[in-house]
Order: structure tokens, then sequence, then C-alpha cells
């Protein structure tokens, strides 16, 4: 018996080979380039730069996986990343770090390709909450294991270029044997949507092509069948006009009266009372017909009416199209706007983190950086399993987002003043474990309102605006660092509490639309019922 893994899970493991090299390389590269001779803004444009490629190459991969498959892309993408990010620390110059991330960067679009693929899998808003949740997870499992391994190696008084070599040649080594265990890989094709589409044309072919034979067969049928009939019954049909000949004839004798007359005559009567018949018959038939015409209009209209009310309320109402602008509605566009907001802050912090550890805590990077980004996958994957689900059923998607980022905002201000390590370490790990309803919340809801042909194409964009965020993040923050740290997390908090009224922005819209319809949808189910009582 061959074990094989669902197609779906070559997404999460994607999530967890991009977040381990990431979280590990992202944490140490700021000391690492200082170390090498980088200064100033130039360290930040290090720390940024492997997101300035990953702001092409999401919409490139999400183009890709939409035409070629999600597996497929997915297993490329992780071979060339696992080489780009174990190659970063062989030679010790400042250059050559700066375009060995940039070339890494070209290939971090798996994770819109990751995401995109939970829409091929989820017909209703739950299950995409559900898929997305163990997204989040296997992101949180990717931020565990990477530094878990630094923070061993470490140990052995490893270096950074050692660090990222171990770790390249674990993850290529995993994506080879997923292709073993996942046929989807090693073959084109588009995602499952599209395959359930040209399944559905093809029956709809076959049933039209029988349908259209069947009344030319049973025309053929129907002139043999009559044919067969008729020459079984002439012999009796002679016998009967020979009988009627004969009576005739005896009757003209009897009376001296041709039948024939007679007969005329009462035909003539008969078919004048079967015509007069005939048109009240028509008369009532048409005034029947023509009511039932008039229902099943006013019922075809009322059910039109209640669809698009409720289709409405839904917001599944989005024209498909081709082009990016006709489906980018106002709830989409304030929901990409969070999805670039919480980034910052996120970023900018595990890129200041060597930074952090050396420069206030007087500690070795190499071993407690690690362990904040080893903090934040924790706290995720906690999170994500536990508290997210339990947060949205008490207190709703308004007021879980709202008072995470309040929770947060005010954490990030209590981090200007903590002068321990172990301290920071605590208030880091509670800012972490309510950020992630931030994410689960923001990439459920953006993947929910994308229209169905361009999930890819969304989630691509919003990846975009991720990548530009992660690179002007570091490049703002960590120059506001290198002159004050308390600027450095009021600027951070600032960014996480804007995030409120946003959120609000979205829900209110909502809520007016839904009050207008319900008032338009009670309107017409009292004209129904009004209807239906006429």
């Amino acid at each position: 018996m061959v074990w094989r893994l669902h197609p779906l899970q070559v997404s999460y493991y994607s999530e967890v080979v991009i977040c381990a090299l990431y979280s590990v390389i992202v944490s140490l590269i700021a000391d690492a380039s200082r170390n090498v001779g980088a200064e100033g803004w130039l360290i930040g444009f290090i720390a940024g730069v492997y997101s300035y490629s990953a702001l092409f190459s999401n919409l490139l991969l999400g183009y890709i996986s939409d035409k070629f498959g999600r597996p497929l892309t997915l297993f490329i993408a992780d071979i060339f990343y696992s080489i780009f990010s174990g190659i970063t620390g062989l030679y010790p110059n400042k250059w050559y770090i700066l375009v060995i991330r940039l070339l890494t960067g070209c290939f971090a679009g798996i994770i819109s390709v990751g995401i995109a693929g939970v829409k091929d899998y989820s017909k209703t808003k739950e299950q995409s909450n559900k898929l997305m949740t163990w997204v989040v997870l296997s992101m949180g499992i990717g931020y565990i294991i990477g530094p878990l391994l630094i923070i061993i190696l470490s140990l052995a008084e490893l270096k950074f270029d050692l660090f990222c070599l171990i770790l390249g040649i674990v993850s290529l080594t995993g994506t080879i044997i997923l292709s073993v265990l996942v046929p989807e890989t090693r073959t084109f094709g588009g995602s499952v949507q599209k395959k359930r589409e040209l399944r559905l044309q093809n029956s709809t072919k076959v049933i039209n092509e029988n349908l259209g034979d069947e009344p030319e067969r049973n025309s053929e049928k129907r002139p043999i069948t009559q044919n067969y009939n008729s020459l079984d019954h002439n012999s009796n049909e002679e016998g009967l006009e020979l009988i009627e000949i004969k009576d005739q004839e005896f009757e003209e004798k009897r009376t001296g009266t041709p039948a024939k007359e007679e007969e005329e005559e009462e035909e003539d009567y008969d078919n004048n009372d079967d015509q007069d018949d005939n048109k009240d018959n028509k008369e009532r038939e048409e005034e029947s017909n023509q009511e039932e015409e008039d229902k099943s209009k006013q019922e075809k209209e009322s059910k039109k009416e209640i669809e698009n009310v409720s289709q409405k309320k839904q917001g599944n109402e989005i024209k498909k199209s081709h082009s990016f602008k006709e489906f980018l509605n106002k709830d989409l566009i304030l929901l990409l706007f969070l999805y670039f907001l919480f980034n910052i802050p996120r970023i900018s912090l595990i890129s200041a983190s060597s930074l952090l550890v050396k420069d206030i805590f007087k500690l070795n990077p190499s071993t407690y950086a690690p362990l904040i980004v080893l903090t934040r996958g924790l706290m995720i994957t906690i999170s994500a399993k536990f508290f997210v689900k339990w947060a949205i059923k008490k207190f709703g998607t308004l007021w879980s987002f709202c008072g995470a980022a309040f929770v947060c905002t005010i954490l990030l201000v209590c981090c200007a003043y903590v002068k321990q390590f172990w301290g920071f370490l605590v208030i880091y790990a509670a800012f972490c474990f309510i950020l992630s309803i931030h994410t689960t919340l923001t990439a459920s809801l953006i993947v929910y309102v994308a229209p169905k042909h361009a999930v890819g194409r969304v989630m691509g964009f919003a990846q975009v605006l991720a990548s530009v965020a992660k690179g002007v993040g570091p490049l703002v923050t960590i120059s506001i660092y290198l002159k004050s740290v308390t600027v450095f997390f009021y600027v951070c908090a600032g960014l996480t509490l804007i995030q409120i009224p946003t959120i609000m922005l979205i829900n209110v819209s909502k809520e007016r639309k839904e009050g207008k319809e319900n008032t338009k949808e009670g309107g017409d189910k009292n004209s129904l019922i009004k209807n239906e009582q006429i």
C-alpha cells in the first residue's frame, strides 16, 4: 500500500519551510550585515531587500499557480528557495549577502500560492476559516523549528554561514521526499475549480447529445409501428365496410329515400354543435393559460428579487471579470490595507531583534535572537489552535479584532521601558499570542471576499502589499531605532492602533447595507403575501 498525502498538505509544508528559513535569517541578518561592514540605512536595506523581490514573485507565482496548478508551483519554488537560503552566509561580504537575499525573495511568493490553495478546497466561510487556521499553524510550526535548530546549533559555537547551510539542506531533502508522496507535484494541471468546471462541461455535452438523439430514434420507430398495426387490422376493416353497404341498400328499398342525405343532415347538425362547444372550450383554456402565465411570471420575479437580496447580504455579488479593478470593491481595499498595516510592526520587531539583544540587553545574538523568534512561533501556534476560534465565537469578528489591536498597542508601549531580556520576552510573547487574530481574520476575510476565478491574483496582490511593508518597515524603523529605541516602539504601537478604525469602517458599511436590504426584503415579502391573497 502506497502512502500518499493530500495536495493541500504541500502548501502546509511550504509555509513551514519558508517561515523556518525566513525567521532564522531575518533575525540574524541585521547583526551579520553590521559585522560584515554595513552601516546606517544599509543595514535596514539588507534586512528588507528580500521583500522587494518578493513583491514581484507573489504576482508571478500566483498567476503560474492558477494556470499550471498549486502543487507543482510550490514544489519548484521550495527547491530554489532552499538553495538560495542555504548559501546566504557562505561569503563574508555585504554586497554578496544583499544579492543572495534579493534572489531568495524571487521565490518567496509560495505563501500566496499556499493561501490560494485554501480556496480550492473550501466552499463556505467556515471551511475557509478552518483551513486558514491550519495555514497559520503551519507558519507557527516553521517559526518554531527554525529558531529551535539554531539555538541547538549555537551550543556548538557555529557561525551564521553554517546555520544557513544546514537549514537549507534539511528543507531541500524534505521537499524532494514530499514530491514522492504527492504525485500532483510532478504533473501539470490547473486548480481544483477549473477541473470541476471542465467535468461539468463534459457531462453537459454528453447529456445534450443523448437528449438530442432520443427524439430522432422515436420518430423513426413510430411509422414502423403504425404500418405494422395497419397490416394486422386490414381483414377486419374490409368486413365492416361490406356490412355497412348492405345495410344502406336495405334501408333505401324500405323507405324509398337515400340514406346518404339523412346522414349528411345529421352530420351538419352535429358539426355545428361541436363547433360551438369547441369555441367555448378554447376561450376557457386561453383564460386559464393566461392566468397560469401571470402567476408563473409573478413567482419568477419574486424569486429573483429574493435571490438578489440574499446574494447582496452574503457579499457574493462580485462580477466575474479578467481585470483587477472591476472586482476590487471597498471592503477588499480596506482588508488589503489592514494586511499591509499589521505586517510593519511585526517584521520590524523581528528585524531588530538581534540589535536589541546585543545593544540593550548585552547578550549573544546568535543564541537569544532566535529565542525571540521561537517564542513568536510558539505563541502563534497555541493562539491559532485554541484562542482564535474561542475569541471569534465569544466576541465576534469586530470586537475580537479591535480588542486585539488595543491590547497589542499597550504591550508595544510597555516594551519601550523594559531593560531586562526576560521581561521583554514575556511581553513580546503576549504580543504575538494576540497578534495571531489579525493574521487569521484578515487572511480568511480576503480569501472569502475575493472571487473564485481570481483568488490567486488577489492573494498575490495582498502579498505584494505585505512585501512592501516588510521592505519599507525595516528600512524606516531600524533607522529610527539607531537614533531612539523609545520612538521605535511608539511608531510600532501607532501603526497597530490605526487598525481599529479601519476594521470599524468595514463592519459599519456592511451593517448599513444589511439594514437597507432587510427593509427591502421585508417590503418584498409583504407584497408577495398580498399578491398571493389576491
